[in-house]
C-alpha cells in the first residue's frame, strides 16, 4: 500500500474480553456491543537475535501508537429472524419453519428463557444466518441448506458427518464463504466465479442490489419523513461506546426507528451522530475552523446540512456515497490536486471562482436536476422522480457497451466504473499488436452496430496467466493520446474501467469511493494520483483514496483528521476510543482535527513559532492567522518546492546561494534553520542532487566538508566512529550521501549505521 502501515486481519471482537459470550449467551446482548477498539502498536528495534529492545522517545518512554479499530456487528437478525408478513422480512413460509428451527435448537443449547430474563440476541443471530442461507437457494439455485439441520440428513449424499461444537456442524458441510463465488476487493478476490454464463456480482453489489427499496423496484420500505433510504444505518452496524440502544435506527420488527422522523436524528452509529460530518457539537469542540466548501459542498450546506428537516443537521450517508461523485472523478484531470484553483484546466469541481452546482453539472455534460438527483437521492420529491439510492451499485453493463458509448455509437451509461488504465487493442489482429498476440476478436458490433470489433493485446506470462498491454494507469484524453502516439497503424490507445481489471468492480476503491474533494475546495483535498501513486488505491490526475492519500509533508491524512466514518471531532458518548484518541495527541487536549502544536512548539493563536513574517498563504501572513496557517500546512506537502515557499519564512528567494561550498547554507540544519530533509530537497531542485554526492560528480571532501573547516579527511580516518563525527549526521551537518561517503571511504564502514 502507500507507504502506510495497516494491520488487517488482527482477532478483534466487539465485546469486553472479560465478556464470557459462549459461556452463557442469554447473559449477552446488544448492549454488551463495544464497536470502537482501542489498538495500541508499540515499536521496537529489530534485530534477528529477537531481543524485542523497545524504541524510546526523546523522554525515554516507550513509542507506543494508540488507534480506533471499528469492530461492530450489522443487524441482519432485525428482519431475517422475524415472521413472514412482518416489515422488511421474507415473505416465506418454507424458510421460516428453518428460522424458528435453528431458533428453537440454540435456545434449548444455551438453556435460553426469554420469560427469564435471557437475551435471544444469540438465538436470533444463528436463525437470521438460516434465513439468509435458504433464500440464497431460492433465488440462485443454491444448495448451502440442502444438508440443514446435519442430523436430519447423516448419510444423504454430498452431506457430511461431524463431531464437536454444534456451530461447526449444523450446515452438514463446511462454513459458507461468500467470496468463494463473489469478488470482493477488500480481500483481494478479484475474480468471481460465473453463473448460466454470467459473472456474479461482486459481494456488496449483491447485498446491496438485493435490499433496495420499493421505489427502485426492490422489497424494502425504510425511508424516513424525508424520502431518504435508513438502510444504510439500518442494515449497517450502528452500535455505541456507551452500550445505549435507545433510538436504535431498526426495530426490532425490522422497521425504520425513523420513518417519521430525519435519519440523521438517530441517536449515533458507525456515522451518523458520530463522525464530524453527523456531529451537531463539531463546531464547539474542535472543529472551529471555517469549511472550505467547493460548489457541491456550497449546495449540501445549504439544503441538507443547515436544513430545518433536522434536530441534529449534518450529512446522511448517501450525500457521499453517491453516483456526481464518481462522475467528477471520472471527468476530472487535475496534475496536483492540493494546488488547484478554481477554473484551472481539467478542474472540474471548481470550474471558475464563483461557479454553483449548476456549473459543474454542466461542466460534466449533465442537468443541475440530474446532479440534485445523485447528490441527495431520495425516494419521493427528487427533481426527476428518480431514487438513486443505489445507482452506484447497479450491475456492470458489459464491455461492449462500454466500448459502444466510449466511440460514440450510443450514450455512455454512468454505471460503468471509473477508468484505471490505457491499454492497446488492435482492430486487424492479434498478431498485429506490439506484444505479437492477443485475445480472439472480440465483436461488439453484433450488440452494438458500428461498434469496432478488436483484439486486446497482451502476452502470457510467466505463470501461463494473459496480461494485457497496460501502457499507462493514466486515463485521462491527453494521456490516451500521448499512448497512442507510441502505436502502429491498427492499434488503439483505449483507456478502460475498473470493472476490466476486477470483478470487484470500483467498490472500495478510489474510482468509486467518496472523496473529501467531492464538497472540498483545495488545499483541504486529496493528492492526485499521480504524486500519490500507488494504483489500484490511486490513479494519475485524479483525487486518491482518503486513506491513502498523504498530505503536509507526507504525513498521511488519517494522521491528523482519523478515518473516514469517524473523522474528528466525533461525538463523546457514541465513540469514546476516538474522543479520547484526540485529546491525547492535541497538544491542549481538544478532540477535532490534530492541531500544529502535536508536532510543534506553538504561539498564542496556536501557529509553530517558528513561523516568521515572511511565510504567506495567498498573499495572507500565516503567523497570527491559525486558519491560514492550517491552509498553508495542507499545500506544504512532501513535493513542495521550499526555495520559493519555506525558505522565504526568514529571508527572499536566495535559492542561487544554495552551494556545497557555502557555510551559510550547510550550516542551516545544524543551526536549526531548516530540517535536514528539506535542505536535501532544495538542493536536488536547485543543483540536481545532494551537496556532496559523489557520484554526481560532487567530492564532499572539498565541498561540504571544507565549508566548515579545512580537510580534516586524516582526522576521521585516525580516530574513527567518534560521537562528533556520528553527529555530524544526527545534526544535519552533512546529508546522509555525504556522511557515508566520508565514512566508507575513511574509515571503512558507517559506524554500525
Amino acid at each position: 500500500s502507500p507507504n502506510i502501515w495497516e494491520a488487517l486481519g488482527l482477532p478483534l471482537t466487539t465485546f469486553e474480553d472479560s465478556i464470557d459470550f459462549f459461556g452463557d449467551p442469554g447473559l449477552v446482548d446488544e448492549d454488551s456491543v463495544r464497536p470502537f477498539v482501542a489498538m495500541k502498536a508499540q515499536m521496537y528495534h529489530y534485530d534477528e537475535a529477537g531481543s524485542n529492545t523497545p524504541v524510546l522517545d526523546g523522554d525515554g518512554n516507550p513509542v507506543i501508537g494508540f488507534g480506533t479499530a471499528p469492530i461492530d456487528i450489522p443487524n441482519c437478525e432485525r428482519c431475517h429472524s422475524n415472521a413472514p408478513n412482518t416489515p422488511n422480512t421474507p415473505n416465506d413460509a418454507a424458510q421460516y419453519a428453518l428460522v424458528e428451527l435453528e431458533y428453537n435448537f440454540w435456545s434449548a443449547y444455551y438453556n435460553i428463557d426469554t420469560g427469564a430474563g435471557d437475551s435471544d440476541w444469540y438465538s436470533r443471530l444463528k436463525s437470521a444466518a438460516i434465513s439468509m442461507l435458504h433464500g440464497h437457494d431460492v433465488q440462485h439455485g443454491t444448495s448451502f441448506t440442502g444438508c440443514y439441520p446435519y442430523d436430519q440428513h447423516i448419510g444423504d449424499p454430498g452431506c457430511q458427518t461431524f463431531t464437536g461444537a454444534p456451530q461447526n456442524t449444523r450446515l452438514g458441510h463446511e462454513s459458507i464463504i461468500c467470496q468463494k463465488c463473489h469478488a470482493d476487493n477488500v480481500i483481494a478476490v478479484v475474480k468471481s466465479a460465473t453463473h448460466n454464463g454470467a459473472v456474479i456480482q461482486p459481494v456488496t453489489g449483491a447485498i446491496h442490489n438485493n435490499h433496495k427499496g420499493v421505489s427502485e423496484g426492490g422489497p424494502i420500505t425504510f425511508g424516513d419523513s424525508q424520502g431518504r433510504s435508513g438502510g444504510c444505518q439500518g442494515c449497517h452496524p450502528a452500535h455505541r461506546s456507551s452500550g445505549d440502544m435507545s433510538g436504535y435506527p431498526i426495530t426490532l420488527s425490522g422497521e425504520n426507528f425513523y420513518a417519521n422522523a430525519d435519519n440523521r436524528d438517530a441517536n449515533g452509529g458507525c456515522f451518523v451522530g458520530r463522525d464530524v460530518h453527523s456531529n451537531p457539537n463539531k463546531d464547539t469542540d474542535g472543529a472551529e475552523t471555517p469549511l472550505h466548501l467547493n460548489p457541491v459542498g456550497e449546495w449540501l450546506s445549504s439544503n441538507v446540512f443547515n436544513d430545518d428537516n433536522s434536530v441534529n443537521g449534518g450529512l446522511w450517508c448517501t450525500n457521499c456515497h453517491q453516483q456526481l461523485g464518481q462522475e467528477l472523478w471520472k471527468a476530472e484531470n487535475v496534475t496536483s490536486l492540493v494546488h488547484a484553483q478554481p477554473g484551472d484546466a481539467g478542474h472540474v469541481r471548481e470550474p471558475f471562482a464563483g461557479a454553483t452546482l449548476a456549473d459543474v453539472a454542466a461542466g460534466i455534460g449533465i442537468s443541475e436536476d440530474q446532479a440534485i438527483s445523485w447528490l441527495d437521492p431520495k425516494e419521493t420529491g427528487t427533481p426527476d422522480n428518480i431514487d438513486n439510492t443505489h445507482t452506484i451499485w447497479k450491475a456492470d453493463p458489459g464491455l461492449c457497451n462500454y466500448v459502444a458509448g466510449y466511440f460514440g455509437v450510443i450514450d455512455v451509461d454512468p454505471a460503468h466504473d471509473g477508468n484505471v488504465a490505457t491499454v492497446e487493442v488492435n482492430v486487424n489482429s492479434a498478431a498485429a499488436c506490439t506484444t505479437g498476440g492477443g485475445t480472439g476478436l472480440i465483436e461488439c458490433s453484433l450488440d452494438y452496430p458500428g461498434a469496432p470489433d478488436f483484439h486486446i493485446c497482451g502476452s502470457i506470462d510467466g505463470d501461463g496467466d494473459f496480461s494485457v498491454n497496460a501502457m499507462d494507469f493514466c486515463t485521462t484524453p491527453d494521456c490516451v493520446a500521448t499512448a497512442q502516439a507510441t502505436l502502429p497503424s491498427g492499434s488503439v490507445a483505449v483507456p478502460v474501467p475498473m470493472s476490466a481489471a476486477t470483478d470487484g468492480r470500483d467498490h472500495w476503491l478510489s474510482p468509486g469511493e467518496p472523496h473529501c474533494a467531492d464538497c472540498h475546495a483545495a488545499p483541504y483535498v486529496e493528492q492526485s494520483g499521480n504524486i500519490n501513486a500507488f494504483p489500484p488505491f490511486n490513479y494519475p490526475r485524479k483525487a486518491s483514496l482518503m486513506r491513502y492519500s498523504r498530505g503536509h509533508q507526507d504525513i498521511s491524512c488519517q494522521g491528523c483528521h482519523e478515518s473516514i466514518h469517524g473523522l474528528y471531532p466525533v461525538t463523546p458518548d457514541i465513540d469514546t476510543t476516538s474522543y479520547a484518541q484526540a485529546a491525547a495527541l492535541n497538544a491542549d487536549h481538544t478532540h477535532g482535527p490534530l492541531k500544529c502544536g502535536t508536532c510543534h512548539e506553538v504561539n498564542g493563536v496556536g501557529v509553530p513559532t517558528h513561523i516568521e513574517d515572511g511565510l504567506l498563504y495567498q498573499g495572507q501572513p500565516i503567523k497570527e492567522n491559525y486558519d491560514a496557517a492550517v491552509s498553508w500546512m495542507h499545500t506544504f506537502t512532501a513535493e513542495a518546492d521550499p526555495r520559493g515557499d519555506y525558505c522565504l519564512n526568514c529571508h527572499e528567494d536566495n535559492r542561487s546561494q544554495i552551494s556545497s561550498t557555502n557555510r551559510t547554507w550547510t550550516e542551516h540544519s545544524f543551526k536549526g534553520r531548516s530540517s535536514r530533509e528539506m535542505m536535501d530537497k532544495a538542493e536536488v531542485l536547485q543543483n540536481g542532487h545532494v551537496g556532496g554526492d559523489f557520484d554526481a560528480g560532487e567530492d564532499p571532501t572539498n565541498t561540504v566538508c571544507t565549508s566548515c573547516h579545512g580537510d580534516r579527511s586524516r582526522t576521521l580516518q585516525r580516530k574513527g566512529c567518534t560521537t562528533k563525527w556520528k553527529n555530524h549526521l544526527i545534526q544535519g551537518r552533512a546529508s546522509e550521501v555525504a556522511w557515508e561517503y566520508m565514512s566508507t571511504d575513511n574509515i571503512g564502514n558507517t559506524c554500525g549505521w
